[in-house]
């Protein structure tokens, strides 16, 4: 059945296309938000533990429904950038990964994320159940036209900031500035508590506080002690519902820093599993295993950033004679603003001298089309600009200032590849993992 439900999910994901948006490769993953993606899964957890967070639908029936009825506990790990691709060459390479217990009792498949594939938009649709275009956390930098500054999303302060926080004094509010409640919200209304483990150099940080709505949130320092983390808490808490939400971003910082493809990222991701069979899987009493799913997700994957693979701004005056500022987004998944009357020459520039280079589209019908998901916030506009460009192969955008050279980040993401777009779904119910 496991691989069956593969290949059917595989399938149904290369066939999903959405009108009006051409210019891609050929196997590029568009987001399956009816039942495939990462947007899908917190209705899907939330309908695991009785309650209907009133969002978008649950994951396809066969990922999650022999479990309907024997959960009352979930842990949710988000593994930043484990790709679905990079898990399997991983699973293929050392077998014995602590991960494959997980496969062998519950499932494996592939779901794909967000556009764009990128943390700040992914992770914030877990925390929500909400697909990008309706919680408006559309990339690693945004134009916000309430701060008439670009922002990056993650400190919450103007570009090239270096300190945390700047738009707090402006007016920015962690309770409401995402539109959308958090599921730790709309679970605690419930009587189920949500506890948030998280890197202790992140628990206070703005895209955090923005999150983790509702959540008791509880630092950590490496992967070993998250999963001990882990392990303390079911046990102090066996036989009491609820979420335990967990993020670990050592994939993504050792892919970011030599590249998704070499050693150094495959020693990672065994680290990861060794600690999660050694410290969890191995050290938990069967009282705490009780009536508790194990998932493990990603929010995206990553692909190689090669210098030759860099279309830089400065070299093109048909880019950057038209754009009203620098763009914003991410390197793989731009978004432009183009001067007043400007923006059809951009598309026709861009469509007519680096087609092989990008997909570019206007951003109200990328938007109609459903790449960011729907419904659609009022600010979702306005933050993706008045065109979208995504990067094709391994390409990526530079512009001086805005975008790290490719030889110091040798690993992006954004994009709608394969590598990035599909991530895994791991679950297995705690009680049959041997």
């Amino acid at each position: 059945m496991p691989d069956s439900l593969t290949t059917q999910t595989l399938a149904r994901l290369h066939a999903t296309r959405l009108s009006g948006l051409d210019g891609l490769d050929d196997d590029a993953i568009f987001p399956a938000y009816d039942g495939l993606s990462i947007a899908n899964v917190a209705p899907t957890l939330a309908a695991l533990l009785g309650i209907d967070l009133g969002a978008g639908p649950s994951l396809w029936s066969p990922f999650w429904e022999a479990w309907r009825g024997r959960v009352d506990r979930i842990v949710f790990v988000i593994l930043d950038a484990l790709g679905y691709l990079a898990l399997q060459e991983a699973l293929a390479l050392q077998p014995d990964l602590a991960f494959s217990r997980v496969a062998r009792a519950g499932v494996l498949a592939p779901l794909t994320s967000v556009f764009p594939s990128t943390t700040t938009a992914a992770t914030t649709t877990f925390a929500t159940g909400q697909p990008p275009a309706a919680h408006g956390m559309l990339g690693y930098e945004l134009f916000l036209r309430e701060f008439s500054r670009t922002a990056n999303m993650i400190l919450l302060s103007a570009r090239g900031a270096q300190r945390s926080g700047e738009l707090l004094p402006l007016g920015l509010k962690h309770e409401s500035f995402i539109p959308v409640p958090s599921v730790a919200q709309a679970l605690a209304a419930q009587g189920i508590p949500t506890f948030a483990l998280l890197p202790a150099s992140i628990l206070d940080s703005g895209l955090s506080r923005l999150q983790y709505r509702g959540a008791h949130m509880l630092p950590y320092v490496n992967v070993a002690d998250m999963w001990v983390g882990v392990r303390h808490l079911l046990t102090a808490r066996a036989g009491q519902p609820a979420l335990v939400t967990v993020y670990w971003p050592g994939v993504d910082s050792v892919a970011h820093h030599y590249g998704p493809d070499t050693e150094m990222a495959a020693a990672e991701i065994r680290n990861i599993a060794f600690s999660l069979g050694r410290e969890l899987l191995d050290g938990l009493a069967p009282g705490a295993r009780r009536r508790t799913l194990l998932v493990l997700c990603a929010d995206h994957g990553q692909v190689r950033s090669r210098p030759q693979d860099i279309v830089d701004v400065a070299h093109h005056p048909g880019i950057s004679q038209r754009l009203l500022f620098g763009p914003t987004g991410e390197a793989r998944a731009a978004y432009l603003y183009a001067r007043q009357g400007e923006k059809v020459a951009l598309l026709d520039h861009l469509h007519s001298h680096l087609a092989r280079q990008f997909a570019a589209w206007d951003s109200q019908v990328a938007v109609s089309a459903g790449l960011f998901g729907a419904p659609v916030y009022e600010e979702t506009l306005a933050r993706v600009g008045d065109v979208v460009l995504v990067g094709r192969g391994t390409v990526s955008l530079h512009a001086e200032g805005i975008h790290a050279p490719a030889d110091k980040l040798p690993g992006r993401h954004g994009a709608l590849s394969p590598a990035e777009m599909l991530v895994p779904w791991l679950a297995a119910h705690l009680e049959d993992i041997v």
